[in-house]
């Protein structure tokens, strides 16, 4: 079955170049690989650190996805459930993003460990789902 225009728009606005999504995903890497080691008073008080950059990208990163969602959000199509499947699996990796963001927050390395690995989790789920998603747009 050949897809709509409104899905072949929507396939587009998932699969062409996004020059901020790739900004602020570049950016966050950046922070992540300048990460360091800081050390307090105390014996437990050794934790891994991203800079306040890393924060600064993920917001980024949560604003230029929002505006995907947004942009799908106002195509018309028939395919509407393939559409909604696009936009929970873009729900899922919002929060996935949160999660990631208040991983950076914490203090306490076991506490980013498994918000982290908390929002790798929900990554991998919303990859699943738009791949899935994209492949329901015909």
């Amino acid at each position: 079955m050949r897809a709509d225009a409104g899905a072949d728009e929507i396939r587009r606005l998932l699969t062409d170049p996004n020059p901020a999504v790739e900004d602020a995903t570049n950016a966050l890497a950046a922070a992540i690989r300048n990460g360091r080691t800081v050390r307090g008073s105390g014996r437990a008080s050794v934790r891994f650190a991203i800079p306040a950059a890393g924060a600064r990208a993920v917001a980024s990163l949560r604003s230029a996805l929002l505006d995907v969602r947004r942009q799908v959000a106002a195509v018309t199509t028939d395919r509407r459930d393939a559409q909604q499947q696009v936009l929970a699996a873009l729900a899922l990796l919002d929060a996935s993003l949160a999660l990631f963001a208040r991983s950076l927050g914490t203090t306490g390395n076991a506490r980013m460990a498994t918000l982290a690995h908390a929002a790798e989790a929900e990554r991998t789920r919303a990859e699943a789902a738009l791949t899935a998603a994209i492949r329901g747009l015909g």
